[in-house]
């Protein structure tokens, strides 16, 4: 029984080393040589995640040789990171002048640290303020203007539940700042009190970094629905993470959009028909750019629908549909001959000790972009089981000789003396 277990094992092994060859992936792309031993960065570009698992598991680099090595890798997504950072500060100052309707706040940093952005929580639920501004000064007597025109919304009904409450502004240095409300949309039994927090604080942000898929936008005004539709027919088959969308308009304009995407496409009465399904919604505003994340979706099409109502339909300018960026990191050597190989269904994702000190892989990186592709192989048309070469029925019998052979033995072994 034990040598049983020892030929198994060597069996997965054997199989293990097979798996780790190069010419069991579809495709490969060569790097070029680099001049120094270092980090390096490889961009994964759309062409390739075409061919890749949803996940990028199959994605392998080797070093190529006398013996081919494969290569441990981090794999960077160029995903967006804001990280907001408190700043202490305090109200030193509320007045209302109930005849101009101006509402003036007065805030103190005592640290006098960066601040980007303060946010409100008002007690009203319906407001529309579009002459805000924000003025900092080193002192209360002296200010200087940060920003002005901007607008503090809020609408809260059955049908809509929408805020937008917070400005934001280029980072300020100042130990005093001061945001002026010029309305009249305030009650006049409301003291300047009727606020329940203000949030200041300073966003650190890293951007996301984006490949825009090509895709073919057809717009459609339907009447019927009182809707804007709009299909997108990718190119190729990626993830998308982000999908924007751009109108244009003289005056101010606040819509629902619906995000769907083709799920499937089923045969009936001798035709083929789409089934589309329900991704992620949101609402276009004039206040802010739509973008929309959508989670990564893998589809060869999306469809949006501007809901109008009873307005009139908005002029479209732009559809987008976006991925984030995939990077691998991995240290090169120079003389070395290095590629990048990929497409193998069923591949399990590597596990490289690399990825428990990622923190020590540097942010950025020389980029060395992979060359042009080179199939190893042909996708193998799947046949039926009884189909399959006279071998694996060879294999498949022998197993089975081998599970009867050692059970026999065993039950003789364990069977009492007459």
């Amino acid at each position: 029984m034990k040598r049983l277990l020892d030929t198994l094992l060597l069996l997965l092994v054997c199989v293990s080393t097979v798996r780790a060859q190069i010419n069991t992936y579809r495709f490969k792309r060569p790097l070029p040589g680099v001049g120094a031993a270092g980090w390096y960065e490889v961009p994964l570009s759309l062409e390739v995640q075409a061919r890749c698992d949803p996940g990028q598991a199959d994605v392998r680099l080797f070093r190529i040789g006398k013996d081919t090595l494969e290569v441990p890798y981090l794999l960077r997504v160029a995903r967006p990171s804001a990280e907001p950072v408190p700043v202490e500060f305090r109200i030193i100052n509320k007045s209302l002048d109930k005849q101009t309707g101006l509402y003036e706040l007065t805030l103190h940093l005592p640290k006098r640290e960066t601040v980007s952005r303060i946010e409100f929580d008002f007690f009203e639920d319906n407001y529309d303020w579009n002459a805000v501004e924000l003025e900092g000064g080193f002192d209360q007597r002296e200010w200087r203007t940060l920003a002005e025109n901007l607008r503090l919304m809020s609408i809260h009904n059955e049908e809509v539940d929408y805020r937008y409450n917070r400005l934001v502004f280029e980072p300020a240095n100042y130990p005093y700042y001061r945001v002026r409300i010029s309305t009249r949309s305030l009650r006049t039994d409301h003291s300047p009190l009727e606020i329940r927090r203000v949030y200041v604080t300073h966003m650190i942000d890293a951007a996301a970094v984006f490949d825009t898929v090509k895709a073919a936008v057809d717009v459609t005004e339907n009447t019927k629905d009182r809707s804007t539709d709009i299909l997108l027919t990718l190119d190729r088959l990626v993830g998308v993470d982000e999908v924007r969308l751009a109108v244009r308009s003289e005056k101010d304009y606040h819509r629902t959009v619906s995000v769907s995407y083709l799920a499937d496409s089923v045969k009936s009465d001798g035709k083929m028909h789409e089934v589309w399904a329900s991704l992620a919604g949101g609402v276009l505003s004039s206040l802010e750019p739509f973008a929309l994340p959508v989670g990564g979706v893998r589809t060869p099409g999306l469809k949006l629908r501007i809901f109008n109502r009873n307005d009139r339909p908005l002029s479209v300018e732009h559809v987008l549909a976006l991925r984030y960026q995939r990077v691998i990191l991995a240290e090169l050597e120079p003389d070395a001959d290095y590629a990048l190989a990929y497409g193998k269904e069923g591949d399990l994702r590597p596990v490289y000790d690399l990825q428990y000190f990622a923190e020590k892989v540097p942010a950025r990186a020389e980029r060395v972009v992979p060359g042009e592709e080179v199939v190893l192989r042909e996708e193998a048309a799947r046949r039926p089981f009884f189909e399959q070469p006279l071998w694996i029925w060879g294999a498949m019998a022998a197993i089975m000789i081998l599970l009867v052979f050692f059970s026999i033995r065993m039950l003789k072994r364990t069977a009492p003396p007459p």
